[in-house]
């Protein structure tokens, strides 16, 4: 075994109790342990302290090759801290009160797990390429990937609110997670393979990162609405419930994703035979009009936007007539945006991103106005993030602060802004494809 195939496997036994701790603490745990301390205007301080420290994070992570390398390495110790911080001090003497629960549960947990998921994701698609096998395309790494990430959210999330719901095992579920990120944390690394210097990041020019943007902030912001809409209406009904519905979610994720995939080589199939039929059949009329057609990851990502869209409109209806209507349009929602939406946004951006010829065989900018950047794609979802929360959090807080808040309506504005990204995004990838998809020309050409 070489070096880079021992360092890609220890990666692997490292992502997994790295994942189960995230879907532990950071899925159910934090939000659950905010929203008990102090209702919404907990869990909407949790959310503001949350993706300030993960956007703060990222930037500075990504400040250089050697920063991006050791926030990897060391994320796991934020998610440690942020998972053993509330077992001690509750166990320590209750007359002396080292923090209030309040500050730890909605401020300093979160700006831990916020600290983990910048530092983490600002590096993580930069080592998983750096580790690729020669013999492994992108797509099968994002699919062992996804397959990963799914089970361990499946069993993270079931795990935690299972032993949070019972008074018995209430505090074991921090330990359990906190011991999970100190076994990633230990595990060591081959130093002659995980070098600085061999990450590449993202070489690119500033008018094709506006073309990413448009991918990724609007995806980045109904995600977000979505899964926080859900929280919010959860949580009213318990922590079990809360854990229930993420895994329940990510499982049937995945079974659509399963079932894209195959839609995608069948219509890879499809189109295949029609050019033998043709080629049997030449100079009569073709089995399809002669002009391009959509590549089917285009099709699929436009058609994705249109369930999330649905998913979001029955989710408010059920805001209205009951909690089982509003699980259904979840699940309709989460399905497409974790089984369909989430591996196409990483393809399309990984599609409009590579260029091969933009650098020399030191993986050096060729031209001015080329610069590599890392995390890229990650840090404008931060952004994208942070936007949203300037306005829609600080706001709700502020509401909330008069008494002014009420549930029922903050759960609607934010999904009427996701069904509005939703409607407006899937109108520009059908009407405007070559517009919306930079890569569309491009992939046209090569077919």
């Amino acid at each position: 075994m070489t070096p880079s195939d021992e360092q890609q496997q220890r990666e692997r036994y490292r992502r997994f109790p790295i994942k189960l701790s995230y879907s532990a603490l950071i899925l159910v745990l934090g939000p659950s342990d905010a929203w008990n301390e102090a209702a919404a205007i907990g869990l909407l301080t949790y959310l503001a302290v949350y993706i300030f420290f993960k956007l703060v994070t990222a930037e500075l992570a990504s400040k250089s090759n050697n920063w991006v390398m050791k926030s990897y390495r060391f994320s796991p110790l934020f998610l440690f801290i942020g998972g053993i911080l509330p077992i001690a001090i509750n166990f320590g003497d209750p007359n002396y009160d080292i923090i209030s629960r309040n500050m730890l549960y909605t401020i300093v947990v979160p700006a831990l797990f916020g600290a983990y998921e910048g530092a983490y994701w600002t590096g993580y698609h930069e080592i998983r390429k750096m580790l690729l096998k020669t013999n492994q395309s992108h797509s099968q790494s994002i699919a062992i990937f996804q397959q990963m990430e799914v089970f361990c959210a499946v069993a993270g999330a079931l795990i935690a609110a299972g032993l949070k719901n019972s008074e018995s095992t209430e505090g074991m579920t921090g330990a359990i997670a906190a011991i999970l990120a100190l076994c990633a944390l230990i595990i060591p690394w081959n130093q002659s393979t995980m070098q600085s210097k061999k990450i590449v990041g993202t070489t690119t020019k500033s008018n094709l990162i506006q073309s990413v943007k448009n991918i990724s902030e609007p995806f980045a912001v109904v995600q977000f609405v979505v899964v926080n809409a859900m929280r919010f209406a959860a949580l009213q009904v318990g922590v079990l419930y809360l854990g229930l519905l993420v895994a329940l979610a990510e499982a049937s994720g995945y079974a659509i994703s399963q079932f894209s995939k195959a839609w995608v080589r069948l219509q890879g199939r499809v189109k295949d035979l029609e050019k033998k039929v043709n080629q049997l059949l030449a100079g009569s009329k073709p089995l399809r009009d002669s002009n391009p057609q959509m590549p089917v990851e285009h099709s699929l990502w436009m058609n994705g936007y249109v369930a999330v869209l649905i998913g979001i409109a029955v989710m408010i209806l059920g805001n209205f007539i009951g909690m089982a209507v509003f699980v259904v349009g979840w699940f309709i929602a989460q399905g497409s945006i974790r089984g369909v939406m989430r591996p196409e946004e990483i393809t399309l951006a990984e599609n409009i991103f590579k260029r091969d010829d933009w650098i020399d065989e030191e993986a050096y900018p060729v031209d001015k106005g080329i610069f590599r950047h890392k995390g890229i794609r990650e840090r404008i979802k931060f952004r994208s993030h942070g936007k949203f929360a300037a306005i829609f959090i600080t706001g709700a807080l502020i509401f909330e602060m008069y008494d002014l808040l009420n549930m029922n309506y903050l759960i609607i504005t934010w999904l009427l802004v996701g069904c509005w990204f939703s409607w407006t995004h899937q109108r520009d990838a059908r009407t405007k494809p070559d517009v919306y998809f930079a890569d569309s020309k491009k992939q046209q050409e090569e077919e």
